[in-house]
């Protein structure tokens, strides 16, 4: 829960994580300007989440619902990142 909560409940900026090479010089800088998460934004919209942040609320707006192929709940989406997750 301590990876989702910032992004659920604050609705922070999480960029796409195959976009990021983390061990790089500068990859904070690469993650400011990364294109978002398309998971957590398919996830938002499946569930109805209407982030406040204007760029990620738009981008959910933008993202068609996907119940079949993403996370169709938050559940889901904290039991693919869980430690082991497959």
């Amino acid at each position: 829960m301590t990876f989702v909560r910032p992004i659920w409940s604050e609705a922070i900026r999480q960029p796409c994580h195959l976009t990021v090479d983390w061990d790089a010089p500068g990859a904070q800088i690469a993650a400011a300007v990364a294109p978002l998460c398309r998971g957590a934004l398919i996830a938002m919209r499946n569930c109805g989440k209407m982030p406040r942040d204007a760029e990620i609320g738009a981008a959910v707006r933008a993202t068609d619902p996907d119940r079949e192929t993403v996370f169709s709940n938050i559940g889901e989406f904290i039991a693919h990142h869980a430690p082991g997750a497959k």
